[in-house]
């Protein structure tokens, strides 16, 4: 559910909003982000003060969260949220560390239970994301994935588990000179310059392929909004690209504060289900709620990024590129290359030697320790 409204319907995803109308108070948002699916040997928790010599780039402050009601065709289907919900610092780099869940209320369980938690190590210095988890309940369906972004070799290590049907998926894909994961673009589209006019396409990973996310800002409208009460927005259409060609995967209209930084408002429109190829039509998602920062946090200085260029072709989704000779060294000396296999069997010693070294038992609810079967 995380992805395939990420993907499709990008921006419906929270933080920083302005300040409620006078009189009006911020709505609660109470933290729900223990225990993390993203954890680490030597992690270190920053705090405010560290943050004062040498402030980071990432304009969104710890405990910054946004809430949204689903609806389908009028009933109301569950929440959609995401939270930053720490700084850490590992390995020398400085991480924001970003929590989204998407939960189904009591009722619509009832029918078809949604329960997805999805999680992203986000540099703070250089935008872009090193890591990511997710765990995804869909009626009896369970599945867990890594990934790994190496900026090094230009590479994006991949670990799916199907829990359901005892299979396992491992990749190793090339990402081409850039690309966004569905989390940092997210703030990465709230920090373009957006005005009436404008037009922007963001490379994207997703589902082991590179999509192209394109928006175009349309109009403004004047909108009185429950959370943020009287307030001037732009109204964007996104859609996907695969190959440079759209791709029936959703469409709508996605309301966002004209004044940066382009807090995400309301949505009306209608997706595809990423496995089962489903269209869902009349979704909307309307802002619940929000918390500009924990206390403690100041908010900090926003300023606006235009998109990263990525002059890559793609075919089926994979960069067709010249290797620059750094990353094919890189790649030479590690052994590395573009690759993909599928494993079923045993889950407990397979998966735990399918994920790459660097990320092997990072989770709390990955399965015991196996010895790896002999090759």
């Amino acid at each position: 559910m995380i992805r395939a409204l990420a993907l499709g319907l990008v921006l419906m995803c929270l933080p920083l909003g302005p300040r409620p109308a006078a009189g009006q108070p911020e709505a609660a948002v109470e933290s729900e982000v223990p225990p993390f699916l993203l954890e680490a040997p030597g992690v270190r928790v920053l705090e405010p003060a560290q943050l004062a010599d040498r402030p980071a780039a990432f304009p969104f402050a710890v405990g910054e969260a946004l809430d949204y009601d689903v609806s389908w065709w009028g009933i109301a289907v569950g929440r959609l949220r995401i939270e930053v919900a720490r700084l850490i610092e590992w390995q020398g780099r400085r991480l924001a560390h970003v929590v989204a869940t998407a939960r189904t209320n009591e009722f619509f369980s009832l029918l078809y239970l949604v329960d997805d938690r999805s999680e992203s190590w986000i540099d703070v210095d250089e935008l872009r994301t090193i890591r990511t988890a997710t765990l995804t309940r869909h009626a009896s369906k369970e599945t867990w994935e890594e990934v790994e972004f190496d900026w090094d070799t230009h590479l994006v290590h991949v670990v799916e588990e199907k829990r359901h049907a005892n299979r396992i998926k491992e990749a190793v894909l090339d990402t081409g000179p850039y690309l966004y994961d569905t989390f940092d673009a997210l703030f990465a589209l709230r920090m373009l310059p957006l005005e009436t006019g404008l037009a922007a396409e963001l490379p994207i990973y997703a589902s082991r392929k590179i999509y192209g996310l394109h928006v175009d800002v349309g109009r403004r409208e004047q909108l009185l909004d429950p959370v943020l009460g009287e307030i001037d927005a732009l109204v964007l259409r996104p859609y996907d690209l695969l190959d440079g060609k759209p791709q029936d995967d959703g469409a709508g209209e996605v309301w966002v504060s004209a004044a940066a930084p382009h807090v995400p408002i309301r949505l009306r429109g209608w997706f595809r289900t990423v496995s089962e190829r489903i269209r869902i039509g009349g979704v909307r998602v309307d802002l619940a709620g929000y918390r500009r920062a924990a206390p403690g946090w100041p908010e900090p200085p926003f300023a606006t990024r235009p998109a990263r260029e990525w002059p890559a072709r793609t075919k089926l989704g994979a960069p067709l590129w010249e290797v620059p000779a750094p990353v094919a060294a890189a790649r030479a000396e590690r052994g590395l290359e573009p690759r993909k296999q599928r494993v079923d069997g045993a889950l407990s010693p397979l998966r735990e030697c399918a994920a790459p070294a660097a990320s092997r038992r990072w989770a709390q609810l990955v399965l015991a320790s196996t010895p790896c079967p002999s090759s």
